[in-house]
């Protein structure tokens, strides 16, 4: 497998995951790079669509309405969960995990890490890194037609 960012060939590790949100269990392969740390699938599939219908969530979805304390508390929680820094962003997790983002806290991130969600629907996930802190969040998707 060669990088798609930086075109590495050696040392990248490989891992399997399933498809469970529509109950297909679909098989598929992804690769972390060992020189630029970069996770991506191994092989993008022909038709797409299977996974994202048009209702799919993340390409219908609108960022929610702001709350002061309930955001920060939100922040301070989605913080630890891919840190794993703040003691009530600890407890805050053990009361409301964020278990979308426990994946992120195997990357080693920190918040100046540079973050390409491809595949990203409306944005949400980085509105949240974004809120979270992360400084260098950028997403696209093949599927939404105009920039958001």
């Amino acid at each position: 497998m060669e990088c798609r960012i930086c075109g590495n060939k050696n040392g990248n590790k490989i891992y399997a995951a399933r498809e469970m949100m529509f109950g297909f269990h679909d098989e598929f392969y992804y690769f972390e790079c060992a020189a630029c740390g970069c996770l991506q699938i191994k092989e993008i599939p022909a038709d797409m669509s299977k996974y994202y219908p048009e209702d799919y969530y993340s390409i219908s979805a609108k960022p929610p309405e702001h709350r002061f304390i309930k955001d920060n508390l939100v922040n301070m929680r989605d913080d630890f969960t891919v840190l794993g820094k703040s003691f009530i962003g600890r407890m805050l997790f053990s009361l409301f995990p964020a278990e979308d983002l426990r994946p992120l806290s195997a990357c080693q991130l920190t918040k100046k890490s540079c973050i390409l969600d491809v595949g990203c629907g409306t944005g949400l996930l980085l509105h949240r890194l974004k809120n979270a802190g992360f400084e260098n969040v950028m997403g696209a998707d093949p599927y939404i037609k105009n920039d958001i």
